[in-house]
Order: structure tokens, then C-alpha cells, then sequence
């Protein structure tokens, strides 16, 4: 059993999505500030692509098993992740809206596991 491996190539596609989508966010915030220049939207556009590839490079070729299994589990976390935080929000909306309006403040609720 390698577990140290198994992790660290979880962990390796939650830093490259989260690489992504800064790569996508830094934009978004530079346009929303009146400061994007087309320099930044190059270098965001070439980090994106780089990210891109290194993530498609772990997934094909399809690595050998238990290795392959990995980007499933992952996209099932990804996928689950949005969907606890809807439940969540149907279920306690004052957690929600607590953490919306101060995140670091917001602990949980009464009775909030």
C-alpha cells in the first residue's frame, strides 16, 4: 500500500484546480478594478493551459490501478461539495447566511454538525 502516493495525487488535483481557477479569477478581479492589462490575460491564458496540461497528464494515459481511480474520487468530491452546501443551505440558512456575510466569524450553528 502506498498511501502517501494515493494522497499526494488527491492532493495534487485539488492544487491544480485551485491554480485553475485563480488562473481564471485574477482576470475577473483585474476587470472589475479597471487594471487588466492584455499582459496579465496572457500570462493568466499561458498559466491556465500549463495547468491544463499537467492535469489531462496525470489523467492520460490512464495511469495503472489504483492510480486510475484517483481523478474519479477527486471529480466525485467535486461534485459532492456543491451539493452538501446546497443541502446546507436548505437546512440551516442562517449558517449560509452567516458565512456570507462574515466568514470568519461564522462558526457553527446551534445543534450544526
Amino acid at each position: 500500500m502506498d498511501i502517501n502516493g494515493w494522497a499526494g495525487t488527491f492532493a495534487t488535483y485539488g492544487f491544480i484546480t485551485a491554480y485553475m481557477l485563480v488562473c481564471v479569477a485574477a482576470p475577473l478581479s483585474l476587470r472589475r478594478r479597471a487594471a487588466l492589462r492584455p499582459r496579465d490575460l496572457l500570462v493568466s491564458a499561458a498559466a491556465l493551459v500549463f495547468m491544463a496540461v499537467t492535469l489531462l497528464g496525470n489523467i492520460y494515459p490512464r495511469p495503472p490501478a489504483p492510480y486510475s481511480w484517483i481523478p474519479i474520487a477527486y471529480a466525485t468530491c467535486l461534485a459532492v461539495g456543491p451539493l452538501w452546501l446546497a443541502w446546507r443551505k436548505r437546512a440551516v440558512p442562517a449558517l449560509t447566511e452567516a458565512i456570507e456575510h462574515d466568514p470568519e466569524l461564522a462558526g457553527p450553528a446551534a445543534g450544526v454538525v
